[in-house]
């Protein structure tokens, strides 16, 4: 899990109700748009209907805008957060009228098809949950309770949640979420967490919210003094009830998490290892405690994740891996599949680089340099791949 100085890279989310139909791991259908990062609310990175018809290898357009964190797809348009204001584009980079007026920051959008939801900030330490219609008018606001907010948001079943620290500035020994009518902002439920939100977005599923937080762990000294026991970073993953805020369960352990996605009974982290957890009750499914590895995503039927300048398939049922593919560099983001492809965002010497794969057994279809510039996420819909250089610009692909 990565711990990140506001305002950089703080991802969000939304919902979607129905699933696809798999025999054993089955996957909430995304929307033909990409209305949340990684595609859906249980960040899969898992787009059934994205409209590629081949590996996406020509530029279509590019603009020198400047992102600071991943557009979203709502009925064919995209929103594009920068910093301190949202611009609305046709897929073909024109830009469409957006009133949201400016703040002084403004996070990652989601949107449930109906409106776009943000945590914006007038000033550091005064956040809102707010609530746009498509045309930037402002439907609703909730003022979020305490000093610092990790820009963690997403949406469930009718509900946006969101986190914020308990008065703290940059640190917390407790973090707050709370889950806001979609409708109306009406504050429905609240619960504390141990550990600090950091930036780490929600992994959301039709019954889970699934919540990481940064804590301390006890770690014996090597000294003489063994039997002293002194801080160390450390990971807690929250299970709550998506209805009640009730927690389900909760696991933890010592370094860090990379990241999560979820299908419809699972949920996989990614950190100093690769887990499976049921998502009832958390019990570990499988482990690879064979090298630690950086992201994660999830298909019908098969788990990708990458790890040591490697992209990996791997069995969902228990683990085993199916095709490993050098890939040469870490990505800091996770794959996207669609198409029959798998698809990263990575480092290529000076430039930045699509990378596209074949899912089936990992042979390289395409990559395509982009330019300079930090990888930042990418957004798959309408036959397009947008792949965003983190704060300053946006490129448009098309096979």
């Amino acid at each position: 899990m990565r711990s990140l100085m506001l305002p950089l890279v703080l991802p969000l989310l939304l919902v979607s109700a129905s699933l696809a139909a798999s025999p054993a791991h089955a996957l909430p259908v995304a929307a033909s748009g990409w209305p949340d990062v990684q595609g859906g609310p249980a960040h899969a990175g898992y787009q059934p209907r994205a409209g590629l018809t081949g590996a996406p290898g020509l530029v279509d357009w590019s603009l020198g805008v400047k992102p600071s964190r991943a557009p979203i797809v709502v009925d064919g348009a995209l929103y594009v957060p920068e910093t301190t204001t949202m611009r609305k584009l046709t897929p073909t980079g024109e830009r469409l009228p957006f009133a949201a007026g400016p703040s002084w920051w403004i996070g990652q959008p989601v949107s449930d098809g109906h409106a776009v939801y943000a945590v914006t900030f007038a000033e550091f330490g005064q956040g809102e949950l707010r609530s746009y219609a498509p045309s930037g008018a402002v439907r609703w606001s909730a003022a979020l309770p305490g000093a610092n907010s990790g820009d963690n948001t997403g949406a469930a079943g009718g509900l946006v949640v969101t986190t914020s620290g308990s008065q703290c500035r940059y640190t917390c020994a407790v973090s707050t979420i709370g889950a806001y009518d979609t409708a109306t902002g009406h504050r429905v439920w609240q619960h504390d967490i141990e550990g600090e939100a950091g930036f780490e977005r929600p992994t959301l599923t039709a019954g889970r919210v699934l919540w990481p937080t940064l804590t301390t762990v006890a770690v014996p000294r090597t000294s003489a003094a063994a039997a002293e026991q002194s801080p160390a970073a450390g990971w807690r993953l929250t299970a709550l009830n998506a209805r009640t805020g009730a927690e389900a369960w909760h696991a933890a352990g010592p370094g860090t998490l990379q990241g999560t996605a979820a299908d419809d009974s699972t949920v996989y982290t990614a950190g100093n290892e690769l887990c499976a957890r049921a998502l009832t009750d958390g019990k570990v499914r499988w482990c690879r405690a064979d090298r630690a590895y950086d992201t994660v995503a999830v298909s019908p039927g098969t788990v990708y994740a990458t790890s040591n300048g490697h992209l990996l398939a791997l069995d969902p049922a228990d683990g085993r891996p199916r095709w490993n593919a050098g890939i040469g560099t870490d990505p800091v983001h996770p794959p996207v599949i669609a198409g029959g492809m798998v698809m990263l965002h990575h480092s290529a010497g000076d430039q930045s680089a699509l990378l596209v794969l074949a899912a089936k057994d990992g042979h390289r279809l395409s990559e395509t340099k982009l330019g300079p510039g930090l990888p930042g996420m990418l957004t798959v819909a309408g036959g397009r791949v947008y792949a965003v250089h983190d704060y300053t610009g946006l490129v448009a692909l098309r096979p």
